[in-house]
């Protein structure tokens, strides 16, 4: 994160966001769970020492909509700036979007 900010200012970005991605169907195949309060220690150690970069924090929820639990629990964690819920790949009358 300390590099992305570090380019981000040398680039002249006023402000930058990090979404970091909760994916829930890896997780129910064994893969690790987001870590949300050891995100947001490294967002909150961003903001110190880059205090001129407006840095905004986020998660990527995957598929919420089929683990609802799952991503009330990653909201509930912490508090995040944005979330996102996106669902890749529906169907509409047959047809992929």
């Amino acid at each position: 994160m300390e590099a992305t900010c570090r380019k981000a200012l040398e680039h002249g970005l006023p402000a930058i966001a990090f979404t970091d991605h909760a994916d829930f169907v890896a997780v129910h195949e064994g893969q690790h769970e987001l870590d949300v309060p050891g995100y947001l220690e490294g967002v909150e150690r961003c903001r110190a020492a880059f205090p001129t970069l407006r840095i905004i924090s986020g998660v990527e929820l995957g598929e919420p909509h089929l683990f609802p639990a799952e991503a009330a629990a990653v909201l509930d964690a912490g508090r995040l700036d944005r979330a996102l819920g996106p669902v890749p790949g529906i169907r509409i009358r047959g047809r992929a979007t």
